[in-house]
């Protein structure tokens, strides 16, 4: 505690700006990690929420145990890393935070391991979850030279595109150092073996900017070796050759414990040179022009092992080692040396109380430099006991950043600020009513004069009011670091306000582009009852605000506040006509941009004039009422942005009356509001801002729970718990059903005035939702603790898993069910089927433009008045002929001023015979809403429904008037007697009778199908597409196929929605210009299958990528059987090349050579496929591949030196491998033989000329006499 309380002083201690600390700071001693004898440390940083999260593995009874320092303690992650004993961990990280371990196994082997930390399920998995990922090495490891075993026998290091690369030394197959990497989901060898025949110690890896990866060994068979170091350049791995001594006379040729880095353009290794005192050296050279130099001054006094290097973003060298400071002293001084870019000394960074060194004794030190500068250093040390432990410190390089957040008290206001944004809220009423970005007030002018309110109707309107204001975190207390206010209103005693207490949250990071808000509603036990209602945070955005995006359909340019509106007679008050402006004689409302809120990430705002965004972002879906499907407003004319956090439109969340005696509390958020900009000269600006808003809100959701937030009610993380499992759908009649994109989630029923069970009405509880994969399989990662119901919904079958009490979670745990086995209720075989059971009516007639309405003079305010002019015969769909995307309706509308009568809809059927007899048979019906209206279904003329006047759907909602695609799910079966049904015509009719003596309403049908045992109807089959994400691309690229997939196997085509951007010629996309457009892929169906939805994808198009040559020279007549060889093609890019034949028959690619097959013309091509910066380069070169119709040679030998003759030379002697040649003087004595014969005679045996005169010889290849032939040598 004592120590934790200094930690904190010295963390309070540190100024803003113009200073830098002096000693290191201690954040784990003694046995703060471990209480038992440990072994190995290495130590990574990650930068989290504006904090700096250290990483640190080690092994203790070789068990290895990984742990970060979160919320100032030392929590373990991931549990062991392996069941094995391990040893020799080693952290990594690449450029996304993602987190590796190597290790060795000792149960298998002495194997090199490695995993990744899954952040779903909160465990190490090997790479892809796949167990044979597993294991990179075949053999053992680990050197069994005793003063190597301290030497790295592993390292790894990763791409610009996240590749990892890991390097090792093989000990059981020689000790060879091997580098593989990881693509196409498995560790794959870099090169055609190991990097070369040498023994290696020592080993380390580091790529270059151009992505080249360079490796260092110390090369022998002892304890000490040469430094070596090789590049894997142009596909093959090239030494760089360090010389044995440098110019200075510095000796690379007793180095031990060698590791590796690389500085922009510069690569430098850090050794122990044996050859002076074992001292700690480091060499380097300039990668565009090799020549070893030593870089700055020796670094030990004598004795150094542990070796590391690293560096930081500016380009300064760091090294840590172990020093024994004077031969013979015993000591084991931890050592932490900075070389400063430029510079050619060594600084040590050390207390200024130590004469050397930062601590001893220690052993296994290692340092990373974090993302802000600071110095992060893990060694062991003795405890009190005597038993080797992890110790961990840090020391702060840098001034903290300009962007510190302060907070000032204005009297009635309170201004945050961090330099990026400042924000100033009204005290009283919890109301922000500046909110400054890049110089800008995102408020001004807009409603009110702008600002971002609170209000909830429970059930009268109100504001917060009269509010306590406090400051909960004061960032002069954290260097500036992070702010939090909080704005409390406790209930006043009336009965005409909520029984309920309200605080507002607002807070502030150094880096936040917007401002984070959050809000809890509390109610007391001893609080009357409540009766619940709507709760949201809506925001007057300015005036400049033009252009509203809520997702692919409702992105678009909006009216001005002041154009002119009138009221339209017969609609709700919210619905007006536009008389002036770009929507003039349109009719707008803000129903027509609600949103499925479990499909969105984010909402907002754009400014075409000034390039900037406002948007609300969704970290979690936990804390919205009504599940993942719950429709609510986003954003409508004003301009008005809305955060529905518990919404009670389209008939969802609507069940939150709060007893009197219940205590109750909830946390909505935090969430941020996002403020971004683009440059100036973009051209496509609401598409750039809403990229750029999406991927901030993916970064949100990363980062949830947030560990900043400061509320005893916030659970974090390591309060909570993981579900994992896979979904299985047991069909007997349907064995295709799929498990895939299901929704699937976990709720504890809350407490309920009215007994509601739907999750669908719930609005008091938090909810936990993912969609499953194409498998099934799920992980619902940040659950409260508790017992949860479980539920599961969506296209594979229609209904609604329910399991009660199901699962319980434990707080940091992951509980695996396993399969998790859904049979779904039916009656019968599927006969027949309309639609798709994901409740809603998307896939109807409208499904996608719902919410256009028609253009005055017409008065159909909404989509829903056109159906008595489209259909004025009602609907008659035949099964097998029509097609539910145009034939069928979004909804079944009746509007007694309007209609003679209620709609009857009329499905027709063609079945191959009658039903089995004495059997029951079945019409699912699944309603996406019902408003005012019973449902009623007749079979050939039996009416069938019970009572006859019609069922009340489950979950009545407004969907229809409120101009949404779905409300309340709810569904019925209808069940009869089979014999109603027989073999050849049917119909079966759908109507509807107004309720409550309503005038107007209507049925959405979200899936309809008939269940029928023993017969079977001639329908059209239902196909989809899959197209998977189109990354960027580049203008001036070729043409791309798009690669959509239609499951009937027909063509699918394509369009553009901006032809300025990309166009689509003969099915492939051809790039036009810069900027982002939507890319739709349709397949309209045949005679066996219907059109499949559209499917759409975003295509950015950024600026052209620079051509490439490849010089490739040419390649002369080559002679069947000469050896495999390399095509010696380079691109002017540096990039790696491949190649191809166009006739293999008689040449082929063998490991990147040209291996000759038979005789022939052949055209090898030397292809580059590009990168982000190169477009692909291709080029060729042809030759001839001839035979050797009969072996030739010189006839006479003239050695004396002139060029001519000289030997005995066999003409293409390439093309006889495996040869040997024996030749006879003329008593037929053998006086010479040579396997392997290389035109190298020249008539001398040991150097000596043999006399004149006529010799014989025989010339074999493979075996096989090729010559028998004499030769005459005169001298």
């Amino acid at each position: 505690m004592i120590k934790n309380c200094i930690n904190l002083i010295c963390l309070l201690i540190i100024p803003v700006c113009g200073w830098s600390q002096i000693n290191w700071q201690t954040l784990a001693d003694n046995d703060d990690l471990s209480n038992s004898s440990s072994n190995y440390t290495s130590i990574i940083t990650i930068r989290k929420n504006n904090s700096i999260v250290p990483y640190v593995a080690f092994t203790t009874s070789d068990t290895g145990k990984v742990k970060a320092y979160l919320n100032s303690q030392w929590i373990t992650i991931g549990g062991n890393i392996s069941s094995s004993r391990i040893s020799y961990p080693h952290l990594f990280k690449d450029n996304l935070n993602r987190i590796y371990i190597s290790y060795v196994d000792m149960d298998n082997g002495n194997r090199l391991a490695v995993k990744t930390y899954d952040t779903a399920t909160k465990q190490w998995i090997p790479l892809n979850g796949n167990n044979s990922n597993l294991y990179v090495s075949s053999g053992s490891v680990v050197n069994t030279v005793s003063q190597l075993l301290i030497s790295h026998n592993n390292w790894m290091a990763f791409d610009s595109s996240n590749t990892p690369y890991i390097v090792y030394a093989e000990m059981s197959s020689g000790g060879n150092a091997y580098v593989k990497r990881f693509t196409n989901n498995a560790w794959q060898l870099v090169g055609t073996g190991p990097v070369s025949s040498d023994k290696a110690s020592g080993v380390g890896i580091a790529l270059s900017k151009n992505q080249i990866p360079y490796v260092v060994y110390a090369a022998g068979t002892g304890s000490t070796g040469q430094i070596t170091v090789y590049g894997y350049i142009n596909n093959n791995w090239t030494n760089l050759n360090v010389p044995p001594t440098l110019s200075n006379g510095r000796k690379t040729n007793g180095a031990r414990h060698t590791a590796i880095t690389i500085v922009h353009d510069s690569l430098y290794v850090i050794y122990m040179d044996a050859n002076n005192r074992n001292v700690a050296t480091v060499i380097g050279t300039d990668l565009n022009n090799i020549n070893w130099f030593q870089a700055g001054n020796l670094l030990s006094s004598r004795d150094a092992s542990y070796l590391n290097i690293t560096h930081d973003t500016t380009g300064n060298l760091f090294a840590c080692f172990i020093d024994v400071i004077s031969s013979g002293s015993g000591r084991t001084v931890a050592r932490v040396m900075e070389l400063p870019k430029g510079s050619t000394t060594w600084n040590e960074i050390k207390d200024s109380s130590r004469a050397v060194g930062v601590d001893e004794p220690s052993q296994y030190p290692e340092i990373n430099i974090a993302g802000n500068g600071d110095i992060y250093f893990a060694y062991l040390k003795p405890d009190a006991n005597n038993l080797y432990t992890p110790r961990v410190r840090f020391y702060q390089m840098h001034v903290q950043p300009s962007t510190s957040v302060t907070v000032t008290d204005n009297g009635n206001t309170v201004t945050l600020s961090n330099g990026i944004v400042s924000f100033t809220v009204d005290k009283s009423s919890a109301t922000i009513t500046n909110l400054t970005y890049n110089g800008i007030n995102m408020l001004a002018g807009g409603y009110r004069g702008g600002q971002i309110y609170w209000s909830w109707n429970m059930p009268n309107y109100q504001n917060p009011s009269n509010c306590t204001y406090t400051l909960v975190s004061n960032p002069q207390t954290n260097g500036g670091n992070f702010a939090e206010v909080k704005f409390h209103m406790s209930w006043d005693g009336s009965p005409s306000t909520a029984a309920m207490d309200v605080d507002i949250y607002y807070a502030l990071l150094n880096d936040t582009h917007g401002v984070y808000a959050a809000a809890e509603l509390s109610h007391p036990a001893n609080y009357p009852e409540n009766p619940g209602g709507e709760w949201r945070m809506a925001s007057y955005v300015g005036s400049m605000f033009n252009w509203l995006v809520v997702d692919s359909l409702r992105n678009r340019l909006m009216a001005s506040p002041s154009d002119s509106t009138v009221s339209v007679p017969g609609a709700p008050p919210e619905v007006s006509l536009y008389k002036t402006g770009v929507y003039a004689n349109h009719y707008e409302d803000k129903y027509k941009y609600s949103a499925d809120i479990g499909d969105l990430d984010v909402w907002g705002w754009v400014s075409t004039s000034q390039g900037m965004g406002i948007w609300v972002t969704k970290p979690s879906g936990e804390y919205y009422n009504g599940g993942p499907m719950k429709r609510e407003l986003t954003a409508h004319m004003g301009p008005t942005l809305l955060n529905m956090l518990n919404g009670q439109h389209y008939g969802m969340g609507n069940d939150g009356d709060i007893a009197a005696g219940e205590n109750w509390k909830k946390v909505y958020g935090p969430f941020l509001i996002y403020c971004n900009s683009t440059p100036s000269g973009t051209s496509d600006i609401p598409g750039t801002l809403w990229a750029d808003a999406i991927a901030q809100a993916k970064k949100e959701q990363s980062q949830w729970p947030y560990s900043w937030f400061i509320n005893p009610d916030y659970v974090p993380d390591s309060g909570r718990g993981t579900i994992r499992g896979k979904l299985v759908i047991q069909d007997s009649t349907d064995t295709a059903a799929s498990p895939a994109n299901m929704w699937i989630g976990v709720a504890i029923p809350p407490q309920s005035t009215a007994g509601i069970k739907d999750f669908q009405l719930w609005s008091k509880n938090y909810q936990f939702w993912v969609k499953t994969d194409s498998n099934g399989n799920f992980t619902i990662p940040h659950v409260l603790p508790g017992t949860y119901n479980m539920y599961a919904f969506g296209p594979g079958a229609a209904g609604q898993m329910t399991k009660t009490n199901f699962v319980t979670v434990t707080p940091g745990q992951t509980t695996d069910l396993g399969n998790v086995v859904w049979v779904p209720e039916r009656t019968a075989p599927t006969v027949w089927e309309i639609g798709i059971p994901d409740r809603n009516a998307a896939e109807f007639r409208h499904g996608k433009d719902w919410w256009i309405s028609d253009t005055f003079p017409s008065t159909n305010w909404a989509k829903f008045l056109d159906y008595p002019q489209e259909f004025p015969d009602d609907i008659t769909y035949t099964i097998g002929k029509s097609d539910y995307h145009t034939d069928w309706n979004y909804v079944q509308p009746y509007d007694k001023s309007v209609q003679s009568q209620a709609p009857i809809w009329k499905v027709k059927f063609t079945l191959t015979k009658d039903p089995t007899p004495n059997t029951m048979a079945a019409v699912y019906v699944a309603y996406a809403s019902a408003e005012d209206a019973a449902s009623i279904v007749s079979v050939n003329g039996t009416n069938i429904t019970n009572p006859p006047t019609g069922i009340y759907p489950p979950n009545p909602s407004d969907a229809m008037v409120r101009e949404g695609i779905h409300g309340a799910f709810g569904d019925y079966r209808f069940t009869f007697p089979a014999n109603l049904l027989h073999a050849g015509d049917n119909e079966i009719d759908f109507t509807l009778r107004l309720t409550g003596g309503a005038t107007r309403g209507g049925i959405m049908y979200d899936y309809i199908r008939l269940e029928a045992w023993g017969t079977e109807a001639t329908t059209k089959k239902y196909q989809t597409i899959t197209f998977d994400s189109i990354p960027p691309q580049h203008l001036g690229d070729p043409d791309l196929d798009p690669g959509a997939i239609a499951t009937s196997g027909l063509p699918v085509t394509y369009t553009s929605s901006d032809t300025s951007v990309a166009i689509i010629i003969n099915g492939k996309i051809h790039f036009t210009g810069e900027g982002t457009t939507i890319i739709t892929a349709s397949q309209a169906g045949d005679s066996t299958w219907l059109p499949a939805p559209d499917v759409s994808r975003v295509l950015t198009v950024i600026k052209p990528r620079q051509q490439q040559i490849i010089y490739f020279p040419p390649i002369p007549t080559k002679y069947l059987g000469e050896p495999d060889f390399d095509p010696g093609a380079k691109s002017s890019s540096g990039l790696p090349l491949t190649y191809t034949s166009n006739n293999p028959y008689v040449a082929t690619i063998v490991n990147g050579k040209i291996h000759l097959m038979n005789v022939g013309p052949v055209t090898i091509t030397a292809h580059q496929d590009g990168n982000d910066e190169y477009l692909p380069a291709d080029t060729s070169q042809s030759f001839q591949v001839k035979i050797l119709e009969q072996a030739s040679y010189n006839k006479l030998i003239t050695p004396n030196g002139d060029g001519i003759n000289d030997e005995l030379k066999i003409d293409h002697i390439e093309a006889y491998p495996n040869n040997r040649i024996q030749i006879f003087d003329y008593t037929g004595k053998l006086i010479y033989q040579k396997n392997g014969y290389q035109n190298d005679w020249d008539g001398r045996i040991n150097g000596k000329l043999v006399p004149n005169g006529t010799y014989y010889f025989v010339f074999w290849s493979k075996n096989e006499v090729i010559i028998k032939g004499a030769i005459t040598v005169i001298h």
